[in-house]
């Protein structure tokens, strides 16, 4: 196998778990990788651990560059990138050791265009890992099947848990998104309205650390609102493919309750902000409501379909989300009386006010 692998690393503010990624990589039984540490303008010791590892192994290549988030930084990466085939990594996972070994063999044997695979989390304070990714035995699956997945859940929206070939990746599309949070989904649509036949296989390669630190993880009512801005240039996105590929009036349906779900997750999460105010609370609702993307679900969707977005929770679960559909549902003169019921609900459910 004499196939090179490029595998891109967007590093920003990461001296703390950097120079593991980057083991992980230089340590790989598949020796012919290049490995692309962009730094995107980090503040601490990131950039020094890098140009020091980059002295020991003339695989690593260091890129710098003025902060602009992730997207920029992958552009970035694929620009210098060499590879027959393209990996993506966040600065604080690492891979298996066999990992590039056993998919550029998977590639040979399959002559697929993306192999997707699973991750294992690798928790902070909890004992035990998540799996994430598919269960079942490996199988391969063709452009409208990959579509269909792709915009009616969040199975492959990750573009670390995927190996691409190069020629997929080569519109300038994929990473012109100026977003942080769902970059990845987005460049995910552009690059898989091209993949002809993808290969799923259930073997655990990637460890994702799960970083209390990640913005991904914030509670902050003021990220979640950004958050929330960005997932709506991924779901107009979203709801615009889905009227391309001659998708059944049900599977339109399975892909606009998938959005809707990715926006009851997202605010329902401010709720654990120990400094969430009413008027902060009404105004990311607001921000909900008024997007291009949920008025086409409340056009779209009857209120069973809003039910059902609730109805595979747990009992506890639904519970504490029940005046939230309601809120999220009416949009009408109860609408203010609804998001401070929901508001209140919360501050009990914490023992707040």
């Amino acid at each position: 196998m004499s196939e090179k692998v490029s595998i891109i690393i967007p590093c920003y503010n990461a001296e703390k778990y950097i120079e593991r990624c980057i083991n992980s990589l230089v340590g790989q039984t598949y020796k012919n990788v290049e490995i692309i540490l962009v730094d995107d303008g980090s503040e601490d010791g990131t950039a020094g651990i890098i140009e020091k590892n980059a002295k020991s192994d003339s695989r690593i290549i260091f890129l710098s560059q003025r902060n602009s988030g992730p997207n920029a930084a992958r552009s970035e990466g694929l620009k210098n990138a060499t590879g027959d085939y393209v990996m993506f990594i966040d600065s604080d996972d690492w891979l298996s050791l066999n990992t590039v070994a056993d998919l550029v063999g998977l590639f040979e044997e399959s002559g697929v265009d993306v192999i997707k695979f699973n991750a294992i989390t690798e928790p902070s304070k909890r004992k035990l890992g998540r799996i994430i990714g598919d269960k079942e035995g490996s199988k391969i699956i063709e452009n409208k099947e990959i579509l269909k997945i792709l915009l009616s859940s969040d199975k492959l929206n990750s573009l670390c848990f995927q190996i691409y070939r190069r020629e997929l990746l080569g519109s300038d599309e994929i990473f012109s998104a100026k977003i942080v949070h769902g970059e990845d989904y987005l460049a995910n649509i552009y690059i898989h309205q091209n993949t002809k036949k993808m290969l799923i296989v259930n073997d655990i390669y990637y460890h994702y650390f799960d970083n209390p630190d990640s913005c991904t993880k914030s509670t902050s009512a003021a990220v979640v609102a950004s958050n929330i801005r960005d997932l709506g240039a991924v779901h107009k996105k979203i709801i615009s493919e889905s009227r391309k590929h001659g998708f059944t009036e049900e599977e339109k349906e399975d892909i606009l309750f998938s959005i809707l779900d990715r926006y009851r997750y997202k605010v329902f999460t401010i709720f654990r902000d120990k400094n969430l105010t009413y008027e902060k609370f009404a105004e990311i609702l607001e921000e909900v409501y008024s997007s291009e993307p949920f008025k086409v679900i409340v056009e779209k969707l009857d209120k069973q379909k809003f039910k059902k977005c609730f109805s595979r929770l747990s009992l506890k679960s639904r519970i504490k989300n029940k005046n939230m559909l309601y809120c999220l549902y009416r949009k009408n003169t109860t609408k203010l009386w609804s998001m401070r019921n929901v508001y209140r609900a919360a501050m009990r459910m914490r023992g707040g006010r």
